[in-house]
């Protein structure tokens, strides 16, 4: 049994590592001004996410490199046309996102010194005054239609961004008509009548189509969101699983919760020992308990479970003066304690340990374990 906790704790840290990994990697890439490679990583970390919280950060994180880099192309442009005020604008917004891009810091500078030797000209020959050409990147106003399938269920949202007003939820497999796409890696769609906004990483057949928004048009200049982004609550379960102690192995769990503070949670454990090995001595520990009680909710996935039940076992009792063995139960009161963690929406582990008896002694206690499935859509 302990093997088992073990197991099950392994692999959830090796599963938190390896999304940590992608966070890791991204930042890096994102710190160096690398934002193609930044965007690459957390899209990795995106279609690896194990719950919405997981999803909503990395779909953050993946609008933020985006528009990194799309301010960095349209800076370039800019700077290469001579519109070094128009390219500093850009420049720094980039660094107000990042302020380790070494190459945003040096490109501040020289526009800087182009823009002040520009007005030195202007001051010393004001009869032939120079103006900084002010040319600027063509914008794309070509029209895309087609039509693609969501390979998972998605958010049709207001405009492009993952803070947007939900317009509709759109299951798995369902057709949608794509108008073009947006400079945040948005597809442009409709459906039912009205023009929406999804996320590329839902359709089925993602490739690239042309922009039919203005990329200047994007708020690049917003405050960072992730500092104020908070993890969307679980919804409320209804769970049933198995249920196993060192002892009573064979159980059944049930545990619900998640709506308030205080939940509701019932085990029954037996060890299911046949009564001729007890006699024979093959299989002496046996136990059955059914326990239940509250479960506290202290935090968005974890929850402290304490319960109390009746427990019985088989006694061996010996008549000497007859020469046999028989059977007799003895009851007792049964106590337990343990924490509930909720892994995702539909998975819950569950671990801890019950008292035998506690009322009259203190006897070791048996570690409890289980797994439950939420019932509740």
């Amino acid at each position: 049994m302990k093997q088992c906790i073990f197991f099950f704790f392994i692999l959830i840290c090796s599963f938190t590592t390896y999304s940590q990994n992608y966070y890791k990697e991204g930042d890096k890439c994102f710190e160096e001004g690398d934002y193609t490679c930044a965007e690459t990583k957390y899209k990795e970390l995106y279609k690896s996410a194990a719950s919405e919280t997981d999803m909503q950060f990395g779909e953050i994180k993946i609008q933020r490199a985006k528009l990194c880099k799309d301010n960095l192309k349209i800076a370039n442009q800019e700077f290469a046309s001579l519109n070094y005020a128009k390219a500093k604008e850009k420049y720094q917004a980039i660094l107000d996102s990042n302020p380790k891009d070494v190459y945003a810091k040096s490109q501040i500078d020289k526009c800087d010194t182009k823009i002040n030797e520009a007005e030195t000209t202007r001051l010393n020959n004001t009869s032939t005054p120079t103006s900084v050409p002010t040319g600027a990147p063509k914008q794309s106003n070509s029209k895309v239609t087609k039509t693609d399938i969501l390979k998972r269920e998605a958010k049709m949202r207001e405009s492009d961004s993952p803070f947007a007003k939900i317009l509709y939820v759109l299951p798995a497999g369902k057709q949608v008509n794509i108008k073009g796409k947006t400079s945040s890696d948005y597809y442009k769609v409709e459906y039912n009548g009205k023009i929406g906004y999804i996320n590329e990483v839902y359709f089925m057949n993602s490739e690239p189509i042309q922009n039919t928004d203005n990329p200047t048009t994007s708020t690049v200049t917003e405050p960072e969101p992730t500092i104020t982004a908070k993890p969307k609550k679980l919804p409320p379960f209804s769970s049933l699983g198995i249920h196993s102690g060192e002892i009573a192995k064979y159980g059944l769990l049930y545990e619900s919760g998640g709506n308030k503070t205080v939940g509701f949670h019932i085990s029954a454990r037996t060890s299911f020992t046949p009564e001729e090995d007890i006699l024979n001595g093959s299989g002496i520990e046996n136990k059955t308990e059914i326990e239940l009680g509250p479960n506290f909710r202290l935090s968005n996935r974890l929850y402290l479970n304490i319960g109390a039940g009746y427990g019985y076992y088989d006694k061996v009792i010996r008549n000497d003066y007859a020469g046999t063995l028989s059977l007799e139960k003895t009851g007792y009161l049964v106590t337990s304690s343990g924490l509930m963690i909720r892994i995702n929406r539909v998975i819950n582990i569950n671990g801890g340990v019950s008292f035998m008896d506690i009322y009259n002694a203190f006897y070791k206690p048996e570690i409890t374990f289980g797994v439950s499935f939420n019932l509740k859509k």
